[in-house]
């Protein structure tokens, strides 16, 4: 969650968050503290969920808010899972989001180019469909 700024196992932040405080106003956060040789990156997200249940959500690296697309890439790890055999033997769309993970860690251009192509793909998507 820390490395590429979502989860791996919910597809909306509202399930991320206590049912309980969905049905009210207030705030969670996910914190961690990734030690590198030379420094720490403190990386956090914060939740601020309304009553009318929105969820708002801010990053911040070392204490200053940034933007997804600079948050990516600080806190880089490797995560496996029992689902990850599907990136061999599953559909090619799986290893392209697999792939698509590694490299908004490594290079934070590819995190904007793949924002603008999903803008592209599902404007070209509702043309079509119209």
């Amino acid at each position: 969650m820390l490395s590429i700024a979502k989860s791996s196992r919910v597809s909306h932040d509202k399930y991320l968050i206590n049912h309980n405080l969905l049905n009210s106003s207030g705030h969670a956060q996910i914190l961690g503290i990734a030690e590198e040789k030379t420094n720490n990156i403190k990386a956090q997200i914060d939740y601020e969920v309304f009553q009318n249940l929105d969820i708002a959500k801010a990053f911040r690296i070392n204490g200053v808010i940034v933007s997804t697309q600079e948050f990516v890439g600080n806190v880089n790890s490797v995560f496996f899972d029992t689902d990850d055999i599907r990136i061999i033997t599953g559909p090619p769309s799986g290893r392209r989001k697999y792939l698509n993970i590694l490299l908004s860690q490594i290079n934070n251009d590819h995190v904007k180019n793949l924002q603008r192509f999903q803008k592209v793909l599902m404007q070209r998507n509702k043309l079509i469909k119209n």
